[in-house]
């Protein structure tokens, strides 16, 4: 197994292209720093794509994708807490959630054998997270609420299907040695 293909090189690209992204937010340059953000964004689509259709998933790249994600997203957080109003509930809560949830799986990876995948409703958090960071850097408030919201309740359904993925995985493992 290699760690450098096009799927895991796209996933850390993420990380390397937020400092410029927040220099630029930072600086007043808005449109720019939108642009290195939607690039972030596209890479994080892309990077799953990638990893399938050249045959190059990995249980390294389903681990590192959810680790550029969470950097990427705690960095534009901490940067939006220290500059604006961001609510700091909803970063502890997120930052909870993301360290609980990541411990079971490394959990479930070991007793199991089986690197949990991401799911359906935490890209959909993902994505609403996305649009909160962009709504909180352009100041559209209206749309701040609804990201922040929405995000909330996808990430709630997502907690709860991975807990029910983890759980599956562990069973069928008890049920396959009985």
């Amino acid at each position: 197994m290699t760690y450098f293909n096009i799927a895991n090189l796209l996933s850390v690209s993420r990380i390397f292209l937020t400092i410029p992204s927040l220099m630029l937010f930072d600086s007043g340059n808005k449109i720019l720093g939108l642009l290195f953000l939607i690039i972030i964004i596209i890479t994080d689509f892309t990077d799953g794509i990638a990893a399938r259709r050249l045959g190059q998933v990995s249980d390294f790249g389903k681990a590192l994708d959810p680790i550029s994600d969470k950097v990427v997203i705690i960095t534009f957080f901490v940067y939006l807490m220290i500059k604006s109003e961001f609510p700091i509930w909803y970063f502890a809560s997120l930052i909870s959630r993301d360290l609980i949830l990541s411990y079971l799986s490394l959990w479930v990876k070991r007793k199991s054998g089986t690197m949990p995948e991401t799911n359906v409703p935490g890209k959909i958090a993902v994505n609403f997270i996305a649009l909160m960071i962009i709504a909180w850097f352009m100041e559209w408030d209206d749309v701040k609420m609804f990201g922040l919201w929405s995000s909330i309740l996808f990430l709630v359904y997502s907690t709860i299907v991975y807990i029910r993925d983890y759980y599956n995985i562990l069973y069928k493992k008890v049920a396959a040695e009985n």
